[in-house]
């Protein structure tokens, strides 16, 4: 037999019962309603986690775009330095002013990087170092940092298209 005691409401005999049973129900659905609420909470928490980590890496990009456009100018700038070396009719502050501004750039950009790319910072590093040498007799090392230049731009075109990549996923699944 089934017990229906719970359902018998000669249980109740005074006041303070059924507001006890009121409360009891009134707990139930609170309870129910504090867990959506929770869960309402986490959802929002996570979506500006997301938002964050969204903006973080449209920060990135931005900064490989910088630095792509000015690693490509300093590029030209070395280009210059290899056609030019050897000519007549160039003061050697010329060249020293060049190489320093192309070493400022660098830097900058090696600054700016996040510590993560060592794709990128670590061939810079190494123009850096070629540079330093160049003392204007011998363009050996203007090839070098060239060649270094050259790897580190390969690498920001690489890290840029994997934010691209990235923010077109973060699109395609946005709701």
């Amino acid at each position: 037999m089934i017990d229906c005691s719970f359902w018998d409401f000669s249980q109740f005999e005074t006041a303070w019962d059924w507001l006890g049973w009121l409360a009891d129900i009134f707990g139930i659905i609170a309870l129910g309603i504090t867990l959506v609420q929770i869960l309402q909470v986490k959802n929002k928490v996570n979506s500006s986690i997301n938002a964050m980590s969204e903006l973080k890496r449209l920060q990135e990009q931005e900064i490989l775009k910088r630095a792509f456009a000015d690693l490509s100018r300093q590029q030209e700038n070395i280009y210059w330095l290899l056609n030019k070396f050897g000519q007549s009719g160039f003061r050697t502050s010329t060249f020293e002013e060049k190489n320093g501004e192309i070493i400022s750039t660098i830097n900058h950009c090696l600054n700016e990087l996040l510590s993560k790319h060592t794709q990128i910072s670590k061939p810079l590093r190494l123009a850096v170092l070629e540079l330093r040498k160049y003392n204007g007799t011998d363009k050996k090392p203007l090839e070098e940092a060239e060649g270094y230049l050259y790897s580190a731009l390969q690498a920001v075109k690489a890290a840029d298209e994997e934010c691209t990549k990235a923010n077109e996923n973060m699109i395609a699944h946005s709701n």
